[in-house]
């Protein structure tokens, strides 16, 4: 079957393939995974005009400028007479119905969502009108596309397709190794990745934990971010508690150092009150991190419902302390045997590419 990925987004000023790949190391498994049993070519806008062969994906780097991204898109897919075309994105509802008439009948269509939401202007009269012509909708959980069918922008629910968006390429190692490397110390150990921003909200994770840690001293929750919005009052209230031994801001760490911080850890915590899926809890289960989420539409999904890992109410405190009191260490390893195996059947690379296949095969 022959694939064709695109999006009519602007990604990047970056002119360097080879770069642009490695920052979207995220989703390129996929394509690679995808690619053993398919005809894969992925068209990206970077600064950059050419054609190159990965792991057996075709990318061509199209550098888009004006009208020159719609008409050179629509000329070179349809030289590739694809089977499935799969649109990155619901911001481009116009863009996407010209290439679907341009193509006819005889392609499928997909759109995959990328945590956008249901909009309250006059792109959703776009979006409705495009919706009669796309075979299937892809999001990470069925909740976040019946958003869309509540709105009146899907009209048939069963378009939505529940799969992943992304996954990891991070593996786990052996916890002393990893340790001796981040200098990581405590019993247990959680880690929380993030940007320090309200979104991620990590007061309330901060304010669980130390609740938490009165009981058990030796717990220590380490963060890492990359963004310092929150920063100062995040200090103000560990200075407040008098913890700031208990809880250690580690601050930005480079991605390649990331695997050896996530193999440090037990636990995996999230505060996240909306994601799109949830790249760094993938990470973190990839590397046997036990995950503890809040109760949102993505994390249901990656955590088997709460199956997998452990769930709380977003922005409630209380709630997080309540499941820490009552965490088992002595089920640690067959925990963290059971998360692998969950990544491995559901959130790899792999996985997901098995359910494109699929869901290719259904629309």
């Amino acid at each position: 079957m022959r694939w064709v990925f695109l999006s009519f987004k602007k990604y990047s000023e970056e002119s360097n393939p080879e770069n642009w790949l490695k920052s979207i190391v995220h989703y390129t498994g996929i394509l690679d995974s995808l690619a053993e049993n398919n005809e894969v070519t992925s068209l990206d806008g970077i600064s950059f005009k050419g054609i190159q062969m990965v792991n057996g994906v075709r990318y061509n780097f199209i550098d888009r400028k004006g009208l020159g991204l719609l008409f050179c898109t629509l000329k070179y897919i349809k030289t590739l007479n694809p089977d499935i075309i799969l649109i990155h994105s619901f911001q481009f509802p116009i863009q996407s119905l010209i290439l679907r008439l341009w193509m006819g009948n005889g392609v499928k269509f997909l759109i995959q969502n990328h945590a956008e939401r249901p909009p309250q202007n006059l792109k959703s009269w776009a979006q409705r009108a495009l919706d009669p012509f796309i075979h299937g909708y892809l999001f990470c959980s069925r909740e976040m596309g019946l958003a869309w069918v509540n709105s009146g922008i899907i009209k048939n629910p069963n378009k939505i397709h529940e799969v992943m968006e992304v996954s990891s390429d991070l593996i786990p190692i052996e916890k002393d190794s990893a340790r001796n490397r981040t200098l990581v110390k405590g019993n247990p150990v959680f880690l929380w990745v993030g940007r320090l921003d309200k979104n991620k909200d990590p007061q309330t994770v901060i304010e669980g934990f130390l609740n938490y840690s009165i009981g058990v001293p030796e717990a220590r929750l380490y963060m890492i971010f990359q963004s310092e919005m929150l920063l100062k009052p995040v200090q103000e209230l560990l200075e407040k508690k008098s913890s700031v031994d208990k809880v250690i801001l580690v601050g930005k760490v480079p991605r390649k150092e990331l695997v050896y911080w996530y193999n440090s850890a037990d636990f995996f915590i999230s505060g996240s009150h909306y994601e799109g899926s949830g790249t760094a809890a993938c990470e973190a289960m990839s590397c046997g991190c036990i995950p503890i989420l809040t109760n949102i539409d993505s994390f249901r999904m990656m955590t088997k419902r709460g199956k997998i890992g452990y769930l709380f109410e977003a922005g409630n405190s209380d709630s997080l302390f309540e499941i820490l009191i009552h965490l088992s260490l002595h089920e640690l390893p067959q925990k963290r045997l059971e998360v692998l195996s969950h990544f491995e059947s559901q959130l790899s690379f792999k996985a997901i590419s098995k359910k494109f296949q699929e869901i290719a095969s259904l629309v």
